[in-house]
C-alpha cells in the first residue's frame, strides 16, 4: 500500500494555503516575542519572519499580493537579491 506523498504534500499546502493569513498573524506574534526577549536582534528576527513569510507564499502558490506573478509561483528571493550571489541568510555547501 505504501504512502501516498503525493496526496500529502497536496493536502499540506491545501493547508497552508488555507490558513496563511493565521499563520502569518502568529509569526508576527511570534516575533513581537521574541523582540521582547531579545534585544538587538529585531533586523534578525524581521528578517527570519520575512523569510518565513516568503516561504508561506512559495508554498502555496501565491505572491505576498496573494496571486501568482505571471503565472508561475514566487521563487522566495527578495526583491534586489541577486541569486548568483551569496548572502549573509544563504547557507554554503553542504559539507563532504
Amino acid at each position: 500500500m505504501g504512502i501516498n506523498f503525493d496526496e500529502l504534500k497536496e493536502k499540506a499546502t491545501g493547508a497552508l494555503r488555507d490558513n496563511s493569513e493565521k499563520i502569518e498573524h502568529c509569526l508576527d506574534k511570534a516575533a513581537q516575542f521574541a523582540k521582547s526577549k531579545v534585544s538587538g536582534h529585531d533586523s534578525q528576527i524581521d528578517g527570519a519572519v520575512e523569510k518565513a513569510k516568503g516561504f508561506l507564499g512559495k508554498m502555496g502558490g501565491k505572491h505576498e499580493s496573494g496571486e501568482h506573478k505571471d503565472g508561475e509561483p514566487d521563487s522566495g528571493e527578495q526583491p534586489g537579491e541577486d541569486p548568483t550571489q551569496p548572502g549573509p541568510t544563504r547557507p554554503g555547501p553542504p559539507p563532504q
